[in-house]
């Protein structure tokens, strides 16, 4: 009997030690959440105070990335230019430090609510408060004539839909519909996933006519690459990295005309694109040298639009489409800042649109962070009146 119960006492502690461990590493994952993300706020040089965004990059369980930009967030402050990288390590207390700057930048335990602040010569001179930025085109009603793909209540419109148990759409569904030209509104949602790099980091894209892919990838905070997200694969990288963190809602907004033929099959005109990530053009009516990476090859047929399937758990949710005619631009979106003054015609009202794309001013209203746990269904799509969300901010 002794031996029978020093037998159970061992499988018992064992047991336990395993599933205190797994308690220790969930917790761990929490904490490195929490704290990667977007940061905004001030600090003072030289007796000029001066506005900042930080962006926040877990690589592994306890080492982080972060680019301190002068000015603001991408798409709300920062001008391009004034971006330095700072890593650290830590999870209670992190000091970030770069090679290309005398400031610090630290984060304490017993102060959650300074998220984090900045040093200079052991002096605090600044700090950053996080936030949670939503897109202006979050949850975008379909027009009346759109094509509803996906709203997680009517039957998709797509092949190999796999519908998660939280009611969004998972990778690697098709279009039943095919297109020529088109209006795309986009809504999808990459893993957190500290451990996993490059192409491994919630990996999926918008694959038009599936000859054109626009990334899907967590690339959040990193340098521009055309593989990267929002990245026409393999051809362009977008024109601003307008990743939100991985775990949060983002959208593409896209606009697709596709390549021309004449009778002969020759290509006349290449297929063009713009796109809009999370309120900001990325893409400015781009020409599309070909077909990219993978792609089938270009021809005079219409295509479906696939979300790729590259194993990761990538979430989508409201997806529609508008059918348009050639150079056709949707009046409303005009409130959006997708086109500005110059004589690309509406085949639906005659009115005089517009055919270069203009980057929006974007809103710069942020909202406090979420938890890190989300609710176990995604809200139903909320039928927001379009004036409401074209309303110039």
């Amino acid at each position: 009997m002794n031996s029978k119960c020093n037998f159970f006492s061992v499988i018992l502690i064992l047991l336990g030690s395993s599933l205190a461990s797994a308690s220790d590493q969930l917790s761990l994952r929490d904490q490195v959440f929490a704290l990667q993300g977007e940061y905004v706020g001030r600090y003072v040089v030289d007796g000029q105070s001066r506005s900042a965004g930080l962006q926040v990059v877990a690589d592994g369980l306890g080492s982080f990335d972060a680019w301190l930009l002068d000015g603001g967030l991408p798409g709300a402050g920062w001008n391009g230019q004034g971006r330095t990288k700072f890593s650290g390590s830590g999870i209670r207390h992190i000091i970030l430090s770069s090679p290309d700057s005398s400031l610090q930048i630290k984060h304490f335990e017993q102060y959650p609510q300074l998220g984090f602040c900045i040093y200079l010569n052991k002096y605090r001179i600044g700090n950053l408060t996080k936030v949670q930025r939503g897109s202006p085109t979050m949850h975008l009603t379909p027009p009346s004539n759109a094509i509803v793909l996906f709203n997680g209540r009517d039957e998709p419109r797509l092949k190999d839909a796999k519908i998660n148990p939280n009611g969004t759409l998972g990778i690697g569904a098709e279009t039943i519909d095919t297109i020529q030209n088109a209006r795309i509104h986009v809504e999808f949602k990459t893993p957190f996933d500290p451990e996993k790099s490059g192409q491994s980091r919630g990996n999926s894209g918008v694959y038009i006519q599936r000859r054109y892919e626009v990334q899907i990838l967590d690339s959040f905070g990193l340098d521009l690459e055309p593989n990267r997200c929002g990245g026409l694969y393999r051809q362009k990288s977008a024109d601003i990295n307008m990743a939100y963190p991985p775990e949060s809602w983002q959208t593409y907004d896209i606009y697709f005309y596709a390549a021309q033929f004449d009778a002969t099959g020759k290509r006349i005109k290449k297929a063009r694109i713009t796109v809009m990530q999370n309120g900001v053009i990325i893409h400015n009516n781009y020409e599309l040298v070909n077909k990219t990476g993978a792609g089938r090859k270009e021809t005079p047929e219409p295509g479906p639009i696939w979300f790729q399937n590259h194993g990761d758990p990538v979430q989508f949710r409201n997806l529609w489409m508008v059918p348009l005619g050639d150079n056709e631009v949707l009046p409303n979106d005009a409130g959006l800042g997708f086109f500005y003054n110059a004589g690309m015609r509406s085949s639906k009202t005659g009115d005089s649109m517009t055919a270069q794309p203009i980057a929006t001013n974007p809103s710069t209203s942020y909202s406090a962070p979420s938890s890190a746990t989300s609710s176990s269904r995604w809200s139903p799509i909320r039928r927001t009146p379009l004036r409401s969300i074209f309303r110039r901010r």
